[in-house]
């Protein structure tokens, strides 16, 4: 079972500096992606100081949801 769901809020355990987003960065889950071993959540970040929203694939052990 994945550790979040669709329209979960998260927050970015670690930096993803290739994309220029930073721990404490949050964000919606848009899709949930099973990978080979692991779950993949593809997040929309609106808040991380860009003038548009961006969407990221991430590993769901970057990740916590926000209650």
């Amino acid at each position: 079972m994945p550790p979040a769901h669709i329209d979960a809020v998260v927050r970015l355990k670690e930096d993803v500096p290739t994309v220029e987003l930073q721990r404490g960065d949050q964000g919606i889950v848009v899709s949930i992606w099973l990978s080979p071993g692991e779950f993949l959540c593809e997040v929309e970040f609106s808040n991380s100081g860009h003038s548009r929203p961006r969407r990221t694939l991430l590993r769901a052990g970057q990740l916590e949801v926000v209650e």
